[in-house]
């Protein structure tokens, strides 16, 4: 069934503060934000969406300040905080406006429990238990535009407008399931985890690595490093400095001057007239580096691997079932793999290893 609902910008700083005191006393508020990074590493803030049930409020931080009680409001365990797919819109409103969250529902999350759909969209939500067709042709149209279009305004409304709705259906569902407690425990997680802080095991995602021996691959790992620091500090893209496929023969061919690193080939010029200095410098840095520190097992080098990784696919099949979920929101067959990895290397475990997974599987897989 199709909902409709007024809307209102809030353009004034003062309105946002007295509207937060007001949500203060609300069961739930469902948000979404809009937000562009095409040219950047940090997402630049575009539009904030807030329903609380009655009204919903198109929120515009290219005008106002974020007040401390919304702040508060974001931390207030009384109003349950509805969001569809939440990991970015976190990270978006910590960076912009230094908000953390509690009482999360994450409608996306609540499906994978009960579902065994780990990435169902939005839209598909909607039409699943609304059987509303979403139109969703503006995700990726300019939301830093002023004015922005009718289409884009809709769009907007949309996003929030159905949240309520899938909440209350996704939450009465849950209620009578062992694994309630667990979906909790991952919303939890999800809005206290830092997605933009570095992980050591990021490098290992990169498929073209597989190529690299232990020294090669020791120097694509601090590359790779090189590259994050890079790009936190100029806020760019990682991309834009160089992507996994070059760092991967950067790594393999290991150019000590300009034109060793013009020769590997597909680097756009740009890259390497401001960065051939800073890769010199990693690749002689690697080169005089005490070789414990400087070589790492590849996985496809360690015999092991798929024996364990097969032993612990076992483990988590066995435990998703008791506790009657997918073994993939457990722990996917590709974490299971870089888990083994870690284990066997002496390396740090993925970050994903913590919390109520952790707890679950430990004792099992020690």
């Amino acid at each position: 069934m199709t909902i409709k609902s007024s809307y209102e910008w809030v353009k004034d700083s003062a309105e946002f503060e007295s509207l937060s005191k007001q949500w203060l006393e609300a069961e739930y508020l469902a948000i979404d934000t809009e937000f562009e990074r095409t040219r950047s590493f940090y997402p630049v803030l575009a539009l904030v969406q807030i329903y609380d049930g009655k009204k919903v409020y198109l929120i515009d931080p290219q005008l106002i300040d974020c007040p401390d009680v919304f702040r508060q409001l974001c931390l207030d365990e009384r109003v349950v905080k509805i969001f569809h797919s939440g990991k970015e819109d976190f990270e978006v409103l910590r960076y912009s406006w230094q908000c953390d969250f509690r009482s999360l529902f994450d409608t996306q999350i609540a499906n994978a429990f009960l579902s065994g759909e780990l990435s169902t969209g939005y839209a598909a939500l909607v039409k699943q238990y609304s059987d509303v067709i979403l139109d969703k042709q503006e995700t990726r149209s300019n939301w830093l535009q002023r004015p922005l279009s009718e289409a884009q305004i809709h769009y907007a409304i949309d996003d929030v407008l159905y949240l309520p709705g899938l909440y209350q259906d996704l939450n009465q569902s849950l209620q009578d399931k062992s694994f309630n407690s667990y979906f909790s425990k991952e919303c939890y997680e999800l809005c206290t985890n830092d997605v933009r802080q570095y992980q050591d095991q990021e490098y290992r995602s990169v498929s073209e690595a597989w190529m690299l021996n232990e020294e090669q691959l020791g120097l694509f790992r601090q590359l790779h490093l090189w590259r994050y620091n890079t790009a936190v500090r100029e806020d760019i893209p990682v991309g834009h400095i160089f992507r996994d496929p070059q760092l991967v023969r950067i790594a393999l061919y290991q150019p000590e001057s300009k034109a060793e690193l013009s020769n590997i080939g597909n680097i756009h010029p740009r890259s390497i007239r401001r960065y051939w200095q800073n890769i010199v410098e990693q690749v002689k840095k690697h080169k005089h580096a005490p070789k414990k520190e400087s070589t790492i097992l590849n996985p496809r080098d360690i015999s092991e691997l798929n024996k364990v990784s097969a032993d612990w696919l076992k483990i988590v099949k066995g435990k998703a079932e008791s506790v009657g979920i997918s073994e993939n929101l457990l722990l996917s067959r590709r974490l299971i793999k870089k888990l083994a990895y870690s284990f066997l290397a002496n390396e740090p475990a993925p970050a994903a290893w913590q919390g109520w997974r952790k707890e679950l599987l430990a004792a099992e897989l020690n």
